[in-house]
């Protein structure tokens, strides 16, 4: 089965067919319901938020249910009281919880202060615990793009603009308990959170200060590049991909990039270029697979992408 969002409402299709979003393929609608991710052993099993709720729906029944309502929790509930705005926990929609959906960390947004995270928090399901709260000062808010766990719930990934002096800005790491932080990167695209070839947990980031796509090993160790150009010495981080962007040159890279880490060991790195948009770099519209090993990264060339949409 395949999950669409063909209008405003998620869609569930079967994939027997081509095309995929044929009537005749529609398993069911998801009504109401915010970042739903596949259930990591039960095919037919989808995750997903509604409100201050993790919910759980069996798209073959259609059978539903509530994992956990923050809002009762003895913790997160006199937070979500004491502040009426709140509507929502999200990750801002890219970001996961680990891979065995045992540890969660979301925000909480509310319609006032323009939407902007105001708390962060983490929570243990198998214990049914909330393991660290961590309210975010204005001075402080990078305007996060999103929060997620690494794969083995190690630690906390929170994404935001970088400003001088900022605790949050860049790519940063957390414990789960909110409690020390590290900065991995200053300036990055688009990335995604995975496992390099030796099961080390690493994220996958176009690096905007050096025009290469990283592989960013999420430890202490592992230090940002200092400055635009800056070198990699020293910086526990390997260079995977080059991204030659150079407006004035004939193979000049005309594309944009989307990174993707659900298998261990490995990445996909696609790429879109607009339709009116002339193809001139060998990485333009084109779909790569990057070994994640940093004693020897490979990326092995998989095939050409002539989407019209000009999204990713």
């Amino acid at each position: 089965m395949i999950l669409l969002l063909p209008e405003l409402d998620w869609r569930i299709y079967r994939t027997q067919s081509m095309p995929y979003n044929q009537s005749s393929n529609l398993v069911m609608t998801l009504l109401d319901m915010e970042e739903p991710r596949w259930d990591p052993n039960d095919p037919n099993i989808i995750w997903g938020l509604r409100t201050f709720r993790i919910v759980t729906v069996n798209v073959q029944t259609g059978q539903e249910v509530t994992i956990k309502d923050f809002s009762q929790d003895s913790t997160i509930g006199p937070i979500v009281t004491a502040e009426p705005d709140f509507y929502r926990i999200t990750t801002k929609g890219e970001g996961e919880s680990s891979t065995d959906k045992r540890f969660w960390v979301f925000i909480f947004q509310g319609t006032g202060e323009d939407y902007r995270a105001r708390y962060i928090f983490t929570w243990d399901r198998q214990q049914d615990k909330v393991l660290g709260v961590y309210k975010v000062p204005v001075k402080e808010d990078p305007g996060i793009d999103f929060v997620g766990m690494s794969p083995k719930g190690t630690w906390i990934l929170i994404s935001g603009d970088y400003y001088s002096g900022n605790l949050l800005g860049g790519l940063v790491i957390a414990n789960k308990e909110i409690t020390q932080f590290h900065r991995l990167d200053y300036a990055f695209g688009h990335s995604d959170v995975g496992l390099d070839s030796e099961g080390n947990e690493v994220t996958v980031a176009q690096n905007a200060w050096t025009d290469y796509i990283d592989l960013i090993p999420l430890d202490p160790s592992t230090k940002p590049i200092p400055e635009p150009g800056g070198s990699y010495d020293g910086t526990n981080r390997t260079r995977l991909i080059r991204l030659f962007y150079n407006s004035s040159s004939p193979i000049g890279f005309n594309s944009r990039v989307h990174v993707s880490c659900n298998v261990p060991g490995y990445c996909v790195v696609s790429t879109y270029t607009q339709p009116n948009v002339s193809e001139q770099n060998w990485l333009d519209r084109t779909i790569t697979l990057v070994k994640l090993d940093k004693n020897h990264p490979r990326v092995f060339y998989l095939a050409k992408v002539y989407n019209t949409t000009a999204v990713y």
